[in-house]
């Protein structure tokens, strides 16, 4: 979603898109309205409300067979759960999102994610080289990220330059930007 950072004003314009589409039986733009709703309350740091959302978009996605959808639907719900602390879930849920997105080539716009779950769950080693793919990936691509998985990618950050010294973290993302997605994302996903 690349809305700008005024989610106060898209909220309500998302909530009525919804009643709208429910209305109509519309199913894609019901899944757009529940897309934009749970990223916006993830922006504002409603993770409750943001999960209640993934979970709502993920049956949808899975339903009406969306594909691609689905995966991102397991992705933003993967961070919303990582945010609440809920690692266990989190792991289930990014584990599916991988399959998805494996299978689509779309492996690389999970990564981030990935990573942020390996530092969370105390593999640092994995999350760094998660996250030197990850950006090796993105830059290769011209990848914009949405601003929540932007914001994502910095809170990673952030948190390897606080458990890592600079020459290690250095060391582990150009280790990490020479692995495959799928290897990178099996690091951060391992038991």
């Amino acid at each position: 979603m690349y809305c700008s950072a005024r989610y106060q004003e898209v909220q309500p314009v998302a909530e009525e898109c919804l009643r709208v589409a429910t209305a109509a039986g519309n199913s894609e733009l019901m899944r757009t309205s529940l897309l934009y709703l749970e990223q916006i309350a993830a922006a504002q740091g409603h993770y409750d409300e943001a999960v209640w959302r993934g979970r709502e978009l993920v049956i949808m996605a899975r339903r009406d067979r969306f594909g691609r959808s689905t995966g991102q639907a397991l992705g933003y719900l993967c961070i919303s759960l990582i945010c609440l602390g809920e690692l266990d879930e989190a792991l289930t849920v990014a584990r599916e999102a991988n399959a998805f997105h494996a299978q689509n080539g779309t492996l690389w716009d999970c990564l981030d994610v990935f990573a942020l779950l390996a530092f969370k769950r105390g593999r640092v080693t994995d999350a760094a080289q998660a996250r030197g793919r990850a950006d090796a990936v993105a830059i290769r691509r011209g990848a914009r990220r949405e601003p929540n998985a932007e914001r994502v990618r910095a809170d990673v950050l952030a948190l390897l330059r606080q458990a890592l010294p600079a020459e290690e973290l250095g060391r582990l993302l150009a280790q990490g930007a020479q692995l495959s997605d799928e290897d990178a994302a099996q690091l951060a996903l391992a038991d």
